[in-house]
């Protein structure tokens, strides 16, 4: 019945990861498009009319710090009283030719792997932390191009059992 205007020669077959694909470009947006197509999905049933069918769920979120500092400078971050440092994502590198852009910038592609695990390791559940935008703390992912830290992270609520 759904999409039956089309040629169906079977009706058991469904793309393989279709839900990862959905999830990896909608979580956490307002709104996303994605296009129910073989170009994005696969054909796992050649010839047969497909549909595409998504079960969501708005979420309200959590209200979210950012912070960046260029190349060479110290990132502090900071939660009130009885509130802890849970780092969302972290990224040493470059992507755009904007922040920081009074170094020299070789590419605006390059990130240094496990960013988000060290800031993590170091910061997650403290009040406060400070960490160093440097090629010592993250290594260099693109050498002669001027880098930044960007943390994205919220400050959760300190429950004592």
């Amino acid at each position: 019945h759904t999409c039956g205007h089309g040629r169906v020669g079977t009706t058991s077959c469904k793309a393989r990861h279709a839900s990862f694909k959905v999830k990896r470009r909608c979580n956490g947006k307002r709104s996303c498009r994605i296009r129910a197509s073989n170009g994005v999905f696969g054909d796992p049933c050649v010839g047969t009319f497909k549909y595409l069918k998504v079960r969501y769920q708005c979420k309200r979120p959590r209200y979210t710090h950012s912070k960046t500092v260029c190349e060479h400078n110290r990132l502090h971050l900071r939660c009130g009283r009885h509130r802890r440092i849970h780092v969302v994502s972290a990224m040493y590198g470059r992507t755009n030719r904007h922040t920081c852009g009074h170094g020299p910038i070789g590419t605006t592609s390059c990130k240094a792997g496990h960013a988000s695990f060290k800031v993590k390791r170091k910061c997650n559940g403290k009040r406060s932390c400070r960490i160093r935008a440097s090629n010592g703390v993250f290594g260099d992912p693109c050498v002669g191009t001027f880098k930044y830290l960007k943390v994205r992270y919220q400050c959760k609520r300190n429950h004592r059992g």
